[in-house]
Order: C-alpha cells, then sequence, then structure tokens
C-alpha cells in the first residue's frame, strides 16, 4: 500500500510575518528548523484556485542562521542581511 501522508520538510516552524503582494500572493517570513539547524525561510504563497487555500509556491530561499563552515561559526543571515541594509541606504 502506497503512504498518502504529506513530506516533512521541516522539524518546527514559526511564523515571523507576511507581506501581501496582491489578492492571490504573498510572501511569508518564517523561522524554521531542520536537523538542528536553524534557517529563515522567505517563500511565495498563493491561493489555490480549486479550494480558495494558501499553498506554499515553489520559489523561496531558505538562509541557515548560523552553521559551521570549516571549523568556524558562520552566520550567513547577518551578512545577507547586512548587504540588503547597504543597498536600501545607497538608494
Amino acid at each position: 500500500m502506497i503512504s498518502m501522508s504529506k513530506k516533512l520538510i521541516w522539524n518546527n516552524c514559526k511564523k515571523i510575518g507576511e507581506v501581501k503582494k496582491s489578492n492571490r500572493t504573498k510572501v511569508v517570513v518564517e523561522l524554521v528548523a531542520r536537523d538542528g539547524v536553524k534557517y529563515i525561510n522567505i517563500r511565495g504563497w498563493y491561493i489555490r484556485k480549486r479550494d480558495n487555500e494558501w499553498r506554499p509556491a515553489l520559489d523561496g530561499i531558505a538562509i541557515p542562521i548560523s552553521i559551521p563552515i570549516d571549523g568556524k561559526l558562520v552566520r550567513p543571515i547577518v551578512d545577507i542581511m547586512e548587504m540588503i541594509s547597504q543597498e536600501i541606504k545607497q538608494n
């Protein structure tokens, strides 16, 4: 018999906020975790026509908050936020 259960992607998920793009689309920002690593997940969502339910889109990105690389703890999300902040200040 084939199992039809949902595939679990994240062990834990906490919604931080959302930004509406239109009546049928939005961007959702979440704090998520998997295998002990925490991420900031930024994903598009849309309303599915057949049942009017919000569904996650395929487009999005999950950025680790901190990960060990070459024996050092690296914080990619902080670097990305600094890049975005600098660009906003310049424009």
